[in-house]
């Protein structure tokens, strides 16, 4: 049985967590419980989990976060229809950045994707977020949320990822086509490099450099490509760490 619902804002607590809240009078009707999977078909489709809504909230409607809301295809005010499915736990996910990133996720992230996306039910096609930004210590990451493409599922259709789901996370950079003024590079790591010697090996926000001691310095795209920005020199600043979770922060962000 589907339902047709209007779409309303995720409570703060739910951002990133790809869950529905649904009252409990509409989860009856629809025969979903706490916990199961269900789609939410707008434009496009997104599997989400159904979580019950706060007691006295508005009946009729749809609490979800503006991922979910990307994967339906649905804004705000605009009505969804919603639907029990089943969801198979993963066996295999395989994902992809879905543009070239400043902290770029790779292979050597799958690990922390895996982590980040358990209990996440998805479908190939649709993308995920993870958090991923320059790490502070004691393990803290300041950073932006970050898209990674569903590339396939094993099996196919909606599934749910498990401690067991083997993740493997392919790169988006390497053989990316580079802006126009860096037209011959071909993997970050050369882009980075031309990005460093351009600048002095020195951040561009508060000026520190490799000879001031042990720094670490970092790449940040101005323009994420994600956000149309371009894959090249020309849309690169040189950051120290610190900086560069600044600016991941919306604090501040230099120029080029």
């Amino acid at each position: 049985m589907s339902i047709e619902l209007t779409v309303e804002q995720a409570y703060d607590s739910a951002k990133g967590r790809t869950v529905a809240h649904l009252d409990r009078g509409t989860m009856g009707d629809i025969g979903v419980a706490d916990g199961d999977t269900v789609a939410l078909v707008g434009d496009d489709r997104a599997v989400v989990t159904a979580r019950p809504a706060r007691d006295g909230d508005a009946t009729g409607v749809v609490h979800v976060d503006g991922f979910a809301r990307q994967n339906a295809g649905v804004a705000p005010g605009e009505t969804v229809t919603v639907e029990p499915v089943a969801a198979d736990d993963a066996a295999e996910l395989t994902l992809r950045p879905v543009a070239a990133q400043c902290c770029p996720i790779g292979a050597d992230h799958a690990g922390r994707v895996h982590n980040d996306l358990l209990e996440t039910p998805t479908r190939a096609g649709s993308r995920v977020w993870v958090m991923v930004g320059p790490q502070q210590p004691f393990g803290v990451v300041l950073g932006s949320w970050r898209p990674l493409e569903v590339v396939a599922t094993d099996p196919e259709g909606p599934v749910v990822v498990t401690r067991s789901t083997d993740v493997t996370v392919e790169s988006a950079i390497d053989d990316v086509e580079a802006g126009s003024t860096a037209a011959d590079v071909e993997s970050w790591e050369s882009l980075r490099e031309a990005v460093f010697e351009r600048d002095g090996r020195a951040c561009r926000n508060c000026g520190v450099d490799f000879d001031t001691g042990s720094v670490s310095l970092e790449a940040h795209f101005v323009v994420p490509p994600v956000h149309g920005g371009t894959v090249g020199v020309d849309n690169l600043v040189t950051l120290c760490r610190q900086c560069h979770a600044t600016a991941h922060e919306s604090v501040t962000t230099p120029s080029v």
